[in-house]
């Protein structure tokens, strides 16, 4: 059996005994029977069955998962698990409409998967941390915040608690490039200008303040 986040059984479990043996042709045969007879959960063990076998596969691409356009940017080991069930989930969906029937179109499916969906989770976190960023230069370090304060814009005494807090968050951080990329993001500096500063690379610079950003989202709860 296996999980889906709030949903379903876990992905690591064994599939039942009588099923271990049956082939990925088989099991599938038996699945579009259950479906085509509007009965889809006369195969739920199949299904299972199915799952669970591609789960190797799946953790194996998402290990090796690069982002095409930054191919420095990967899957971070701390998010592989969740990755990878998430790709099950989508593979459990697409079974609704698979017309495939061998072993070698099946785990192809399976890949295609795994792929959208670490390139589906990197950029929506690449995303979400410019988004970070941004609100960080605009708000929590805006040089005007009394004055806007006084307008009721935001409160100055809120604000500079935050940059505190962030500050010190800062200092926790263990690695110095780390670090600096996030302070330079801060401070307004572009990727580019991040890169030649560190003596990096553009990707790398994505790595490190994707690092930093998921550490001080922790420190920061």
């Amino acid at each position: 059996m296996w999980r889906v986040r709030n949903a379903a059984p876990r992905a690591t479990l064994s599939p039942l005994d009588e099923l271990r043996h049956v082939a990925v042709p088989e099991l599938l045969t038996r699945i579009r029977a259950a479906r085509a007879a509007g009965e889809p959960w006369r195969a739920q063990r199949e299904t299972n069955a199915l799952i669970a076998r591609s789960l190797p596969r799946v953790r194996n691409i998402v290990a090796a998962f690069r982002l095409p356009e930054h191919a420095d940017v990967t899957v971070r080991r701390d998010d592989r698990e969740d990755v990878a069930q998430d790709a099950l989930r989508r593979a459990y969906k697409m079974l609704e409409s698979f017309r495939g029937a061998s072993e070698g179109e099946w785990f192809a499916a399976v890949h295609t998967c795994s792929r959208f969906t670490c390139r589906d989770h990197l950029r929506a976190e690449m995303a979400a941390e410019r988004h970070l960023a941004g609100r960080l230069e605009d708000e929590t370090f805006d040089p005007d915040l009394a004055r806007r304060s006084a307008t009721g814009a935001l409160d100055a005494e809120t604000a500079r608690e935050a940059a505190d807090a962030l500050a010190r968050a800062l200092t926790r951080l263990p690695n110095p490039n780390q670090r600096r990329a996030v302070e330079l993001t801060r401070d307004g500096w572009t990727t580019a200008e991040i890169a030649t500063e560190l003596g990096t690379s553009a990707d790398n610079v994505h790595q490190l303040r994707s690092r930093g950003f998921a550490q001080l989202r922790k420190d920061l709860r």
